[in-house]
């Protein structure tokens, strides 16, 4: 049985005690009954508070496996153009999809955003630990010196090394709280944020996206081609790659 199936039976287990005693208490006497019959109440006024909140740890814990297999299979989604030699094992994979749960989860409220900030660190790293643009951006989000610097000073945190880049779980956050302020910048706009993060927030491609929803510049539309393309084939279910 897994913990799902086991606190389920828990608390069916402890609503049938109290009917039972209920029943005891009824053939040996009203005065039992009398006494018992509060408490039954009770008992089971605390089995339905149980299984109320049991029920809302299990569906988070559902949520985050079909979050981290939403991550697996966009890792795997994206790999496929890579050499044999730069892919992910399948521990790194298991591990990186946790690291990407818990700083999704943390960051954004919606599913959407968090599946879009999955689909920008496939087109921008591949997942790719120590990847390194020409332009500057390091890491797994990508992101420049200045942005890092901002985003980690949005979600709160000021104490950090330059070095401090590479690290998959600050990385990930970086990239998350930059996501984030451009999706706050643009209404909640995915395709626009997505342009601001590619782009850089104050690029003539973001002004004019944003003021008549047109982009001529071959990069952005790239980027937006890759996001739909991902997020139209990749899914939160188990494959068999």
């Amino acid at each position: 049985m897994n913990f799902k199936q086991i606190t389920i039976a828990t608390v069916r287990i402890v609503k049938r005690v109290s009917m039972l005693t209920v029943l005891i208490a009824a053939i040996f006497g009203i005065g039992a009954t009398t006494y018992l019959y509060p408490r039954f109440l009770i008992d089971n006024a605390r089995a339905a508070q149980l299984e109320t909140k049991l029920k809302g740890y299990t569906d988070q814990e559902e949520a985050d496996m079909r979050l981290g297999q939403y991550a697996i299979n966009m890792m795997v989604m994206c790999e496929k153009s890579l050499s044999k030699d730069k892919r992910l094992s399948q521990a790194r994979k298991q591990v990186l999809a946790g690291d990407i749960v818990r700083t999704t989860n943390g960051v954004f409220e919606s599913i959407e955003h968090r599946h879009a900030m999955i689909a920008v660190w496939a087109i921008e790293s591949c997942f790719q630990k120590f990847a390194k643009s020409p332009t500057g951006p390091k890491g797994l989000s990508q992101v420049s010196h200045a942005a890092f610097t901002e985003a980690m000073a949005a979600c709160g945190v000021t104490d950090f090394s330059d070095s401090d880049v590479w690290d998959d779980t600050i990385n990930l956050l970086a990239g998350s709280c930059y996501f984030r302020q451009q999706l706050k910048n643009h209404d909640n706009d995915i395709f626009q944020a997505l342009v601001a993060y590619n782009q850089g927030p104050a690029s003539d491609s973001v002004k004019t996206y944003t003021k008549n929803g047109n982009l001529s510049a071959i990069e952005p539309l790239k980027y937006i081609a890759k996001f739909t393309y991902l997020s139209r084939n990749v899914s939160d279910k188990k494959t068999s790659n």
